[in-house]
Parts: structure tokens; sequence; C-alpha cells
């Protein structure tokens, strides 16, 4: 053997406990998995041989979701979470331009009304006080709506759009936009603000993978494209080109839009096929997200008894493109945040196992914030994957200003992000945390997942703690779970003989804590991609 792991505490993720266990890495592959002292045959003069004792070795973690280059752009941007006000946001936002002055946008996010207290949402007026030349575009903290100035409504034509009504252009009484905009008008913005020169996104994907390595991810499930759309943020041509130099650190699996148009993702089929680089399925957005009154619910918001969200494109649309994707082979993943939306989504699959009959599709619902119950059998029914963030519970700071008790009322807040109950009718689900949109430290969605609650500590015994799920669940959601919804999993995501060596060591045992808030002081110790050391501390 190259390298030997030994430890007290190693799950190998087809148990649902660790086991006293050694694991013998040769090359880039795992070659033995036994008690440690039957590894004594497969040792050498040459073996690199570690002991870890009670720390946790397992599986690289698989994120199922994440948005590399858009968490690299964000990184430039002016952070606007912690603001009090519209106006300190804007102040933030000149402070930052007064710091770049290279930038010829100026991007910013995390901003939130409903942690300002503000019911209104923000104006172009605000930013035009203080940066009326410089076009500004700043992405809310669920990266469905934007403020911009009117520098940059008027780069954009975003306002020129007659399609676009005030659901995604707001305009006041005159017909002048506001500077508040939301879902696919964010796409004539970002397709100007985003665009980033090729050496800008070699270091923007190096830090991505840096970072990857060091949270103990080996693997991810990429959205290149932004919003579901044609536009990809980045070029994954740099993930490739790293591939070739030998410089990979993470398995890069993406996702293109589902646009209705297959001929770019046939190209991308033949020209993304490797076991680090792969083309991975199309994306499409159905509808928005609760708490921007923007996700598709079977019956009104609670708060705007009027309306029962919308959905970003016709239902008949939706099934003609699914069906067409799927009757070429291509994994289709879409977005669908409300009951309503997740509905359709399963129809969409559904229809597609009629016309073209059954197949190993492994579509794939992502988000499920609320669900009908009963829907709920129906993912294992049709073999549809749950792709679900476990750290989106916690959407705000303190469980007091959790705003789905506003939107949905009471008997529908209770039955919000329902993975337990999905795991628990046998459908496979993957895990993630839609970087950058929440952080991609595992330990936060494990945090999450297994407790439901807030940073603040509350609710006491978790919101809706009848879904709280167990570490082991978790943790093969994360890693097994990932791996099946990108046709991987026999290759990775558990500890088995002749896997590719994709291993974290951790310095706690998860299975053995005192307490919950121990999962949050947890990290990697070492990290192994393809049977190479990519982090190690």
């Amino acid at each position: 053997m190259d390298l030997v792991l030994k430890g007290d505490a190693v799950f190998t993720g087809l148990k649902d406990e660790p086991e006293r266990l050694a694991v013998g890495i040769r090359g880039n592959r795992i070659e033995k998995v036994c008690p440690p002292e039957e590894m004594e045959p497969y040792i050498g003069p040459e073996t690199d041989i570690r002991d870890y004792g009670g720390r946790l070795i397992m599986p690289g973690f698989f994120d199922g979701h994440e948005h590399a280059f858009l968490g690299g752009i964000f990184g430039r941007a002016a952070d606007l979470s912690g603001c009090a006000s519209e106006q300190e946001a804007a102040r933030r936002v000149k402070d930052f331009a007064d710091a770049h002055p290279e930038l010829s946008w100026i991007i910013g996010t995390d901003w939130s009304n409903i942690e300002w207290g503000q019911a209104r949402r923000p104006r172009k007026e605000t930013l035009d006080a203080l940066l009326p030349d410089t076009p500004v575009y700043l992405i809310d903290a669920e990266g469905h709506s934007a403020w911009l100035n009117s520098a940059a409504i008027a780069l954009s034509g975003v306002a020129d759009v007659e399609e676009f009504g005030d659901d995604l252009v707001a305009r006041d009484p005159d017909g002048s936009p506001t500077g508040y905009i939301a879902e696919t008008s964010m796409l004539m913005v970002a397709r100007l603000a985003f665009d980033m020169p090729m050496p800008v996104q070699e270091v923007i994907f190096d830090e991505f993978q840096r970072r990857t390595a060091s949270l103990g991810i080996t693997s991810v499930s990429n959205i290149q494209c932004y919003q579901g759309s044609g536009i990809d943020v980045g070029n994954v041509a740099v993930v490739k080109q790293f591939e070739r130099e030998g410089r990979l650190n993470v398995r890069f699996f993406f996702a293109a839009g589902l646009t209705g148009d297959l001929e770019r993702p046939r190209r991308l089929r033949q020209e993304y096929d490797s076991d680090k680089v792969r083309f991975s399925g199309l994306k499409h957005i159905v509808d928005g997200t609760a708490t921007g009154w923007t996700a598709l619910l079977l019956e009104p918001y609670a708060d705007k008894p009027d309306s029962v969200g919308s959905s970003r494109i016709p239902a008949e649309e939706l099934a003609r493109r699914v069906v067409d994707a799927d009757r070429e082979g291509f994994r289709v993943r879409m977005h669908a945040c409300g009951d309503g939306s997740v509905r359709r989504a399963l129809d969409c699959c559904e229809l597609a196992q009629k016309r073209n009959g059954k197949r190993d599709s492994r579509h794939t619902i992502e988000h499920i914030e609320i669900i009908a119950k009963e829907d709920i059998g129906r993912f294992a029914q049709l073999g549809v994957v749950a792709s679900m963030q476990p750290d989106h519970i916690g959407i705000c700071e303190k469980f007091a200003d959790n705003p789905y008790f506003a939107r949905l009322g009471e008997r529908r807040a209770a039955e919000t992000w329902p993975i337990r109950s999905i795991l628990e009718t046998g459908a496979h689900v993957q895990f993630g945390t839609d970087f950058p949109i929440y952080d991609n430290n595992p330990m936060l969605a494990l945090y999450r997942g297994t407790t439901r609650l807030f940073n603040d500590g509350r609710p006491e015994g978790g919101w809706n703690p009848s879904e709280k799920v167990t570490m082991a669940q978790l943790l093969k959601g994360y890693t097994a779970g990932s791996a099946y919804g990108a046709f991987m999993e026999d290759r990775v995501g558990t500890l088995e003989e002749g896997k590719y060596a994709d291993i974290v060591v951790l310095d706690h045992n998860l299975f053995a804590l005192n307490e919950a808030r121990e999962i949050l002081e947890t990290a990697p110790v070492l990290t192994l991609m393809d049977g190479r050391i990519v982090y190690e501390r």
C-alpha cells in the first residue's frame, strides 16, 4: 500500500455507525478495507501509515448543489449582510466602490429588507444619490431578486422589456422602474455584470477548490448556468484545464440550462465525460422562493391571499422540454420550492416515463421547501432524486424572525423541509448547500439537519422536530446520495475496495459528541481526492 489510514471510528457509509478499521490505498484507489490487524501483510517499507485514533474517517463530502464561479464573484462583491437599513446598505456599497475604482460594475450580495424590518423593497434613488454613474447590481440573500441603480437599469435595458410584469420589474404608477427586479429579469443584468476574463476565472476556481479541499469536499455537483438559463457563470474549460495540468482537487459534475435547445448539451456530453470533470444534466428553475412570494403554491399565501405565486415557465413548455431531454437520455434537474411547483416537476417526470418509457434517469428536484403530503411518495415511485439543502432550514438568525409562518400560515409552516418524510419512503436523497447563497461548510448542514435549530438555538427541540434526521442519514446523503445522483455510486461515496480514494478525516467523531454545537466546531485534518492529499493540517 502507498497509504494506510487506521482508526477506531471509520464510517464506510455501508453501516449506520463507525467501526475500528484500516483503509489501504494504492495509487488513486482503495485497495483494502479491513480490521487493522488484517492490514499488516499489505504494508511495506514505503507505506505511509497514519493512525487517527478516535477521529472520524469517512468518504469525502459530495456537495449535491453548488455554484462555484458564482461563489467567486460573490467573494469579490460588497457584503450587505448585517446591514440594519436600506441606507446603511447603500453606504456600504459606496464604500466598496470607492475601494475598488477598477471595477466597471459594482456587485453586492445578501441584502434583505426583511432583516431591515422594512416591508417596502429598496429603491434606485437610494443608490443613485451615492453612485449615479457606475452600474450597481445587488443580489438579495436568497438570490432571486436584485436592487439596481439607474445606471444598471439603463445599461441592461431591463425596463424596456414589455413582457416583464410588475412581479419581475417593479414600477411606480408612472411606469418608471423602482430599481427592484426579480427572477428572469435578472438574467439581462447578470449577462453584463458577470462577464469575467479567463485569468480571473482561473483564480476564482483555484480559490474555490482550495476551499472545498479544506472543508473535506471531494466532489461537487455544480449548477453552471445562472437561474436555469442559457447563461453560464464561468467557463468549465477552466476546470478542464486544471484536470489536464494535474491541479484539480475536486471532482466537478456540472449542469447547463434546460433551454429547449439540445444541440449544446449534446456537445457538452461528448466533450466533458471524465470521472473528474463531467457534464451531468440540465437545470431549469420552475419557481422562486416562498419568502419572496414567488414560489408556486397549491393554495394562496397566508399573507397574500390573492396570490399562489408564479412559475418561471408555462407548464406545457416545461413538460415539453423535460420530455424531449429525457428522450435523449439527459438527466433533468428542476428548482422547485413550493408545493405547486414540486407537483408540476413530478408530473413532468411522470409524463416523460409515459412518453419515453421508464429508464434510470435520476431526474432531480431541487430544494423542496414544502410539498403536499400526497406527493411525498412519488419520489420513490418515479425514481426521482430529492436534492435538499438542510442549512436552508435556518433561513434567518433568530427563529422569532422566521418568515414562513407569515407566508404559509401555521399549518403549512409545519410541513416545511420534510427531509425525514421523503427519506422514509425509500427515495434517493442527496444533500448539498447551494453555495454561495449559503456557506458550503458541510458542518452547517449536519447541524441543521440533526437539530433543526436556528442560530439562536431556538426553538427548543427544533423546528418541525419530527423531520429531524440522524447523523448517519445525513452523511450517507452527503456522500453516497450525491454520488448516486451523478451516476458515480460505483466509484465514489463509500469506503469500499476498488473505489476512488476520496476520503476525509475529521478532528472529531461526529457520532460521539457531547452536544450538537460541537458539530460546528468539527473540521477536517486530512482530505484525499483521487488518492492524493489535497489538504492537511
